[in-house]
This record gives structure tokens, sequence and C-alpha cells, in this order.
């Protein structure tokens, strides 16, 4: 992993074997992609409903595209009914253009 940045922030946090994104995502909406932060999570719009699985499967396309990985490399840890989901991501290079300027956001710690 060629990351430069700390190992923990507001939405992820780096281990060993990839780098877990905590999101709060949004089925059914009507554009696809990221909408801020969420309390302590990315969130995340997917067009796919709720219903049988498609909003998750949706959910992990739409972040191994933007994170250029393979579907392989996606892993959803928690969260398999709850919008509060982590997803692993394995084998990323760098981080998302579109997340970069939250990556480089600093933490509030209370």
């Amino acid at each position: 992993m060629m990351m430069s940045h700390p190992e923990k922030g507001v939405f992820w946090q780096v281990h060993n074997d990839g780098v877990e994104i905590f999101c709060h995502v949004q089925p059914g909406a009507r554009t696809e992609g990221y909408a801020g932060i969420y309390g302590c999570a990315l969130k995340i719009r997917i067009r796919a409903a709720a219903i049988d699985n498609k909003a998750n499967q949706a959910c992990k396309e739409f972040l191994a595209r933007s994170f250029g990985v393979a579907l392989r490399d996606v892993e959803l840890v928690h969260g398999t009914h709850s919008r509060d989901k982590r997803w692993l991501i394995r084998n990323m290079g760098q981080w998302p253009e579109a997340l970069r300027i939250w990556v480089t956001a600093p933490m509030n710690e209370g």
C-alpha cells in the first residue's frame, strides 16, 4: 500500500490487510456518488434500491470503480442490513480524487 497519510481519519482506518471505510449509504438516490461526511462516515448515494442486496452490490461496484481496484478487493465487513456500513478496500494505491479533500481534513478528537 503506497499511502502517505495518517493511519486513521474521520471515516477511515488503515489495517494490515487494507483500508476500512466507514460509510452511510443512501439507496434509491437520484444520482450516484460521494455526498460528503455524515457524522464519522462517508456518505455515498447509490441508485439501486435496498432490496435483495442490490444496494450493497451497487455500493461495492461503485467503491471498486472509484478506488480503481478489482471487485474482489472490496469486502463488506459490517452492516449488511443497515445504512451504516464498513467496507474493507484491499490493494489500494491512492485515494480517489473526489475523496482527497476529506482524507486530509483534521479529525475532531473529543
